[in-house]
């Protein structure tokens, strides 16, 4: 699956794309975020989120060990 998505968009976009390093399949936008703020902050670092939103990004923010 992941192949044919780099192949597809790496088609559009004119450039090749490794589907190891570029692709994220997830099973909705909530499993990439959750994905996203585990990859990118790290215990006891501050998690800004902005409202209106919904109440699963606290979630998100503090199962990565954020603080919010």
């Amino acid at each position: 699956m992941v192949n044919k998505i780099a192949e597809v968009y790496g088609a559009r976009l004119g450039k090749q794309i490794d589907p190891m390093k570029d692709v994220l399949v997830t099973l909705g936008a909530n499993a990439a975020l959750s994905s996203y703020v585990s990859a990118f902050s790290n215990s006891g670092d501050k998690v800004v989120a902005f409202e209106p939103m919904f109440p699963m990004y606290i979630d998100h923010g503090e199962f990565s060990g954020g603080n919010i």
